[in-house]
């Protein structure tokens, strides 16, 4: 009689370890589905934010702002020192976000990021041109269809 309440002690104790050990094993999966989850938005907003700093140029010189007292539309163009901005961004965001993407910014065809190593060097060539008035549009933002990024920038003169 002793020999089976210590029987059925110990397999109440088994019991109990393996419910115990299953309980672990279930808070432990769902704690890393949460950080997984977590992991993921902040990535999201990641690209989000990156992606943002261009999209913001995105259509100006190319929608219309309103309309001047006779009718005619109005525009909001890039100028030389918003290009060299942009330029800027690209460099900056390759430390900043380390995402492996390169950002091209196309000026009338020509990609101006290979050219120009920061907006500085644009701005100093335009002024000893004596181009600093042009104006410029943002016909287009590409997001590569894999990594969600940006990836190009087309400008054209206004």
């Amino acid at each position: 009689m002793e020999n089976a309440s210590k029987a059925l002690l110990i397999a109440a104790e088994v019991l109990i370890a393996i419910m115990l050990l299953t309980l672990f094993s279930y808070i432990f999966t769902k704690m890393s589905e949460d950080t997984a989850r977590i992991e993921e938005k902040a990535k999201v907003s990641k690209i989000t934010e990156f992606n943002q700093e261009f999209l913001n140029y995105e259509g100006r010189g190319v929608r219309e702002v309103g309309k001047d007292s006779s009718g005619q539309p109005i525009y909001n163009p890039l100028t030389i020192q918003d290009i060299a901005t942009l330029i800027n961004l690209v460099k900056d965001n390759e430390t900043k976000y380390k995402f492996y993407t390169k950002v091209k910014i196309v000026l009338d065809g020509v990609d101006i990021t290979t050219i120009y190593n920061d907006g500085n060097a644009l701005l100093k060539y335009k002024m000893d041109n004596n181009n600093t008035d042009s104006k410029y549009k943002c016909t287009k933002v590409e997001i590569d269809v894999k990594s969600k990024l940006v990836n190009k920038v087309t400008l054209e003169k206004f």
